[in-house]
């Protein structure tokens, strides 16, 4: 299985010995906040593999907010230069010749409040030095010039989310009314993870039980093994990606696209996963005889039991917080817990059918149940706050979170179809896809 196009998010760099000066000009908004749009270069310099190289480092990336456009090019060889939030792709001729892409015009651009990735791809089987440039808003106020590179790269977009629609898997990132992108089919479940440094990490389970990841919406999927039942994908800025399946009752975890496998149990009928950069790995199992055992900091490291009686369990984390754990007993009460795995539980809920979780260290903790009624309870900030009640007639829950964008929300109604809000429990669902039978998020 080939795997080109895996995403590396490479930091911008200096380029030894040149320096741009940059033009800024300045947007006055209604409020009187100025904005700047600016022109700064990304991936300058870097040098990327080929394309038939089968590594990660055949690509880089950057995220920028309010983008109006962007180009790219190699002395070397045809690059390529994408858009995935906005599905848009475009190639270079050949050797010094440039690609241009200009964005969308839609509540991103030149929006300072909202951003996706850049992505610059080798097009040849022989490594390549890329060059990029984008026009991009800054939301801060002044003007004047600046050095290249001076300055620090902006927040990355919000959330990903995953959609599976007549066997089909479609993606998108940042703003819920981007483009989807299309990513194969033949698909049943999917999982999908995200972090500022490493990018987009996405899981399909096919139809025929193979297990598949990629980085990013526009990778190339690499099948990580066949005769699985369930997959789950995790990815941190420190230790990158996590990856879970179970398979003929085994629990088997892996870091890195390329890792070694490890079993982690037999005996496991459901799987979650999470990581940190501070905490490492969490992992949790319910067992056949309805136990949550969950292990944290390492692959290799004793399980606890958690609690019996389990008929679902999460897992969830962040660096500030730590262990968000969460479970479903088979008599429909959830209980959940943060800070580690030996804190007291406390009850949440009960009649319910389902439950979801997310946490980041800003926002803190976000849970989801999902009622037997078909309704859906929400709140954030504490184990013990209120419930907002979101949506009614709905099928699943996924939730997720971050410092920058707060939670994300996605739900799956019994007609089949997928919503999502972001930022705020009061906010408007976006009608997202339809009809759909399984939708994730992650933020």
């Amino acid at each position: 299985m080939s795997i080109l196009g895996m995403r590396s998010h490479v930091k911008l760099g200096a380029l030894a010995g040149l320096l741009l000066v940059i033009a800024l000009v300045a947007l006055i908004h209604t409020d009187n906040a100025a904005a700047e749009v600016r022109t700064d270069h990304f991936c300058w310099g870097v040098n990327l593999t080929g394309a038939d190289t089968h590594t990660q480092t055949d690509e880089c990336s950057q995220a920028f907010m309010g983008i109006k456009r962007a180009e790219a090019w190699s002395p070397q060889h045809s690059v390529c230069l994408s858009f995935p939030s906005q599905n848009l792709k475009k190639c270079s001729s050949g050797p010094g010749a440039k690609v241009e892409l200009s964005a969308l015009h839609n509540g991103c651009y030149e929006n300072p409040e909202c951003g996706f990735y850049i992505y610059i791809t080798n097009n040849a089987e022989s490594s390549s030095t890329v060059y990029g440039n984008v026009e991009w808003t800054h939301g801060g106020t002044g003007g004047g010039v600046i050095e290249s590179g001076g300055e620090s790269p902006p927040p990355p977009p919000a959330g990903v989310i995953a959609a599976i629609s007549n066997g089909t898997l479609y993606v998108k990132e940042g703003n819920l009314r981007n483009a989807w992108v299309e990513e194969g089919s033949g698909i049943k479940d999917v999982s999908v993870a995200t972090d500022p440094t490493n990018g987009i990490l996405i899981g399909a389970l096919t139809t025929t039980g193979h297990a598949l990841v990629k980085r990013g919406v526009f990778g190339a999927w690499v099948d990580e093994g066949s005769g699985v039942t369930s997959l789950k994908v995790a990815t941190d800025p420190t230790n990158g990606p996590l990856i879970g399946v179970l398979t003929n009752g085994h629990a088997l975890v892996k870091r890195g696209i390329y890792g070694e496998w490890i079993d982690e149990t037999s005996g496991a009928e459901e799987l979650s996963i999470a990581t940190d950069a501070t905490h490492g790995p969490l992992i949790a199992v319910r067992t056949s005889t309805g136990h949550a055992l969950v292990k944290t900091g390492s692959l290799t490291g004793a399980w606890v039991d958690e609690l019996g009686s389990a008929a679902k369990v999460r897992v969830t984390t962040d660096t500030s917080h730590g262990p968000l754990i969460g479970v479903l007993t088979t008599g429909g009460t959830v209980y959940v817990k943060t800070g580690g795995l030996y804190e007291s539980w406390v009850a949440e809920d009960s009649s319910d059918q389902n439950l979801a979780l997310a946490t980041d260290p800003t926002n803190g903790p976000i849970i989801g149940t999902l009622r037997n009624n078909g309704a859906v309870l929400v709140k954030e900030g504490s184990l013990t706050g209120a419930w907002v009640e979101e949506l009614g007639t709905v099928k699943s829950l996924s939730l997720g979170s971050d410092p920058n964008h707060g939670g994300l929300i996605g739900a799956l109604t019994t007609g089949g179809v997928a919503f999502a809000k972001e930022g705020n429990l009061f906010g408007e669902w976006v009608e997202e896809l339809a009809p759909t039978e399984k939708f994730e998020v992650a933020g």
